[in-house]
């Protein structure tokens, strides 16, 4: 009884901290392109971790803790211990490119600070309603080039482990 007491506890806490990341996403979105491909990897992360944690409490409020889901929890662990060595690899990747990433960034800036979005709002206004929203940020076409960023087209991509030191792995379905 004490340890499904303690596993009703844990899981409490567990949807607590997915609302709060809930709220961090959320956050996220509204930044711009750059911060929003540095940041998001990691929530989605954490969230995904965090579904799979409370999965295996919630088992473990129900039933005795045997050793296969004890061999889950440890999983989890590993997991991501492998993958923050992954994403140092990454990270060391995307390190070479920063540079000129940034300076991208800034001219893309500049040039959005040049650009008049009245007019570019009256000659587009049939454009804005035919491609519709953004199905990530909800945001049309136009506001996405307001906060310089550009509108995206969603498509799903299938990954092995390998595929971040083989990218001939990567599959778009």
């Amino acid at each position: 009884n004490d340890k499904k007491k303690d596993a009703k506890g844990i899981q409490v806490t567990v949807k607590a901290m997915d609302k709060e990341l809930d709220i961090i996403i959320g956050e996220v979105r509204k930044m711009r392109c750059l911060q929003r491909k540095q940041c998001m990897p990691f929530c989605m992360q954490t969230k995904d971790m965090l579904g799979k944690f409370y999965s295996a409490i919630a088992e473990t409020a129900h039933d005795a803790t045997s050793n296969l889901k004890l061999a889950q929890l440890n999983k989890l662990a590993y997991q991501n211990i492998l993958q923050r060595s992954l994403l140092r690899k990454i990270n060391k990747r995307v390190g070479e490119n920063s540079g000129m990433l940034q300076a991208i960034d800034d001219k893309i800036k500049e040039i959005v600070k040049k650009m008049n979005f009245e007019e570019i709002r009256k000659k587009n206004a049939k454009q804005l309603e035919v491609l519709g929203h953004c199905v990530i940020s909800y945001r049309d076409w136009f506001d996405a080039l307001q906060d310089g960023d550009s509108f995206c087209i969603t498509f799903d991509a299938k990954r092995a482990d390998g595929g971040i030191m083989d990218p001939s792995l990567v599959t778009i379905k």
